[in-house]
């Protein structure tokens, strides 16, 4: 009997915990100067530690700026070089941060029905599909998206610790009511810390 207790201890012990989903979280950086809205979308992760593959399709009328009407600047690396060449404007441009998702992976792409590599941008759709480097916390920015839209629809996978998760949804530009109730409690917090100081 006491054999049989030691080993179901064990085997309890040994038994990892479930990772929690990571989610894609949109922040929306508000109207850019061109008129558009920008788009930050991030992944929120429990798990701090080990690497993230994605595989993830965005729909909306995407307005992404050209260098030199030939090369799409689409790594957020390159930006800062390009900014202000050729008319070329950072804040209006739709990139993604090569500096945590830089190995391009196959995924299957909603869009073509195909396999795809990497970054794919049309008109109106977006899709990537990365691996991440190791260690990379929470939270991790994937994208930044600026379109003419108020909406942007997403879908696909986001792999941490040898699971996939599915992740889908809306971004959507606040309301104007919801972002005149953000502005008005800020203000309140910095009242009363003046006060209060």
């Amino acid at each position: 009997m006491t054999k049989m207790i030691s080993s179901a201890a064990v085997a309890v012990l040994a038994a990892s915990p479930a990772l929690a989903q990571p989610t894609l979280n949109a922040v929306y950086e508000g109207e850019t100067a061109g008129g558009n809205n920008a788009f930050l979308f991030e992944i929120i992760s429990d798990d701090l530690t080990g690497s993230y593959a994605i595989e993830l399709g965005f729909e909306a009328a995407i307005n992404d700026s050209l260098f030199n009407s030939a090369v799409a600047v689409d790594q957020e690396s390159q930006t800062a070089g390009f900014d202000g060449l050729l008319g070329y404007t950072a804040e209006e441009d739709t990139y993604y941060f090569d500096g945590n998702f830089g190995t391009s992976n196959p995924g299957n792409n909603p869009f073509t029905g195909t396999e795809t590599n990497g970054f794919i941008q049309t008109p109106t759709t977006l899709f990537m599909s990365f691996g991440s480097s190791t260690d990379q916390g929470s939270p991790v920015s994937v994208v930044r998206i600026v379109t003419p839209d108020e909406s942007i629809t997403y879908s696909g996978i986001i792999a941490q610790g040898g699971e996939n998760f599915q992740v889908s949804g809306t971004a959507n530009v606040p309301e104007p009511t919801t972002a005149a109730l953000l502005a008005a409690g800020g203000l309140a917090i910095l009242r009363r810390r003046r006060q209060q100081a």
